[in-house]
């Protein structure tokens, strides 16, 4: 039995039509009800809400609001999308979360759930819900931008870029448990600038931060695939080398020859020329050390012991 107009259930439906309309506009949720056509097409028979024109910028003359919606789905996100479809069929309640990239330009982030609704007559009905979460994603990658950030501080030098100490020990410890298993050795250079002080002193800290920066960029040149650089602090760098055996001094002579001859060249810094040297220690596990703390005690002593034997020459 149909229902007039000035029937009082008739106006009950209507208030109610018109409640649920404002309730889905205030908190950004738009509900609909649509049938399954097959796998991937459906018509919507009912929504509630204004998805279309704020989730796709309105849809462009010609096109219905199904094919507007389709349009507009993320190429990264569609094979998610369109996965839910074949579980709607098998009864099974969905949930997707995914992008729309607007008729506007605008990209937004949709949640939709999704619940299977067979009709008495045999079509296969869906009521959905679709929740603007945009802004929760926003959220989400700001914080995630912002932890990115932490944790670069946390093991890196906040001047130069490089490793820090923490880091340092970090890829120190690998390649110590890789050389343990190969038989391989690793080696250890503390590097002590010499002459900085006076630098520092004379140009200020602007001239003295810059010569750190491109010393750390230097010494980055030094190094080969599986090497590592870090600054330790003030004109302290360590660098770790993975060599052949304890005794190959071929590769650490090389290394340290390369590295006195790269900060032997002058530094051209905020249009002053700089001259630096610098002492170079050296320690080699398993030989000198066997923990990451103890070679760079022992590279930093030996590193001590150079800069005193120059001194004495």
């Amino acid at each position: 039995m149909s229902t007039a107009p000035n029937d009082p259930q008739h106006g009950d439906d209507a208030a109610m039509a018109a409640l649920l309309r404002r309730v889905a506009s205030s908190a950004a949720v738009h509900m609909y009800e649509m049938e399954m056509v097959d796998e991937l097409e459906y018509v919507c028979h009912v929504w509630i809400g204004q998805a279309v024109e704020t989730l796709l910028g309105g849809v462009p003359d010609g096109m219905t609001s199904e094919e507007a919606w389709e349009a507009c789905i993320h190429p990264d996100d569609r094979a998610a999308y369109d996965a839910a479809f074949p579980a709607l069929f098998e009864g099974k309640s969905t949930e997707t979360e995914y992008r729309l990239v607007g008729f506007d330009g605008a990209t937004r982030w949709v949640w939709e759930r999704c619940v299977p609704r067979p009709a008495p007559d045999g079509r296969l009905l869906v009521d959905g819900i679709v929740n603007d979460i945009t802004d929760r994603h926003l959220v989400e990658e700001q914080l995630a931008a912002a932890h990115e950030r932490l944790s670069h501080m946390a093991f890196h030098d906040h001047l130069t870029g490089l490793p820090n100490r923490a880091q340092f020990e970090q890829h120190l410890q690998v390649a110590l448990g890789r050389a343990g298993r190969d038989g391989t050795a690793v080696a250890v250079f503390f590097v002590d600038l010499d002459g900085f002080k006076p630098i520092n002193d004379v140009h200020g800290h602007g001239v003295g931060d810059a010569l750190l920066r491109a010393v750390a960029d230097r010494l980055g040149a030094a190094t080969r695939d599986g090497d590592v650089v870090a600054r330790l602090g003030g004109d302290e760098f360590l660098m770790l080398a993975p060599i052949g055996s304890p005794d190959d001094t071929v590769t650490t002579d090389a290394v340290c020859a390369r590295v006195s001859e790269l900060l032997a060249d002058a530094f051209v810094v905020d249009g002053h020329r700089l001259v630096v040297g610098g002492s170079i220690g050296l320690a080699v596990y398993p030989r000198d050390a066997e923990t990451p703390d103890e070679l760079i005690r022992q590279a930093d002593l030996a590193m001590y012991r150079t800069k005193h034997n120059r001194r004495a020459a």
